[in-house]
């Protein structure tokens, strides 16, 4: 019974260390990260993006991202090119690396549209909810509008992969189911290691009980 007690509480010590560490995490500020500039082209179409947000998030989230990009056609002789959207996604890596779950979506329209001669360039600052968790979860970026020459207007819509900027963590937060039930957890072992601490601390009644069954 003692072995029992004591093997019950060296794991409850690690969950509870383990929650220990969370709760200083949550407590702690998430600092501003700026990630590094990054780009792609699709359908001669090349796309620069700034990503700025604060991380690590914790689920369920509300955060706020800024986001600056520039679009630049590869065709020649363009003479205007316009941003009419940009859609902002978050996705997490599944084991493997090679599937993504959709975390969360915003939206940016611009009326009147962006517009720039050589390239056309837009911010925004986007809040993005959402209660999935995940260790490596990243930005993905969607931009749509046209490009025109002398003659004729072209439109566009171009994606960037889905692990296009990051990664960065989505930890599970204080009202995340995942924690509610680890504390759960940790409680009762809390409790069975009160029990068999008083247990240990208190041989005499064990010892009356057997003399008393003797008699």
């Amino acid at each position: 019974m003692r072995l029992l007690c004591i093997s019950l509480g060296d794991s409850a010590m690690k969950r509870v260390l383990t929650l220990c560490l969370l709760l200083v995490l949550l407590i702690m500020p998430a600092h501003a990260v700026d990630f590094a500039e990054a780009s792609f082209t699709e359908d001669d179409v090349q796309v620069t993006v700034w990503i700025t947000a604060n991380t690590p998030w914790y689920s369920p989230f509300s955060e706020e991202v800024n986001i600056s990009l520039q679009v630049a056609p590869l065709a020649e002789n363009i003479t205007t090119i316009t941003i009419t959207e940009i859609v902002l996604t978050v996705q997490r890596g599944d084991p493997g690396g090679s599937m993504y779950t959709l975390v969360s979506v915003q939206i940016e329209e611009f009326s009147p549209a962006m517009s720039g001669a050589e390239y056309a360039a837009a911010s925004a600052s986007m809040i993005l909810d959402g209660s999935i968790t995940g260790t490596d979860c990243y930005f993905a970026v969607a931009v749509e509008g046209t490009y025109s020459n002398s003659t004729v207007e072209v439109p566009f819509q171009v994606s960037s992969p889905e692990n296009f900027v990051g990664p960065f963590v989505i930890a599970a937060g204080l009202a995340s189911p995942q924690l509610i039930v680890g504390l759960v957890i940790i409680a009762a072992a809390t409790l069975c290691i009160i029990a068999g601490a008083y247990a240990t601390k208190c041989p005499g009644r064990g010892s009356s009980r057997r003399k008393l069954l003797e008699e």
